[in-house]
């Protein structure tokens, strides 16, 4: 006899797999903004100031943001 416990997750959990495709696709979106950053960097030298400091900036601000949302 098999007894159900509510509190626990099930195996077969429906969403694994469009949780798997969010986090690829997000993974991609992250490596080409990354990369389009680095080209733009080394074809304009210029550029490079500029856009390391808003790198630093949105380091700062995302997880502080990201805190504040999970904070609700």
């Amino acid at each position: 006899m098999t007894t159900h416990h509510p509190n626990r997750p099930h195996q077969d959990d429906a969403h694994r797999g469009m949780r798997v495709q969010l986090l690829l696709l997000t993974l991609g979106f992250i490596a080409a903004a990354v990369l389009g950053v680095v080209y733009l960097s080394y074809q304009h030298p210029r550029l490079a100031v500029p856009l390391g400091t808003g790198g630093a900036v949105a380091a700062v601000l995302v997880p502080q943001a990201i805190a504040g949302y999970k904070g609700r």
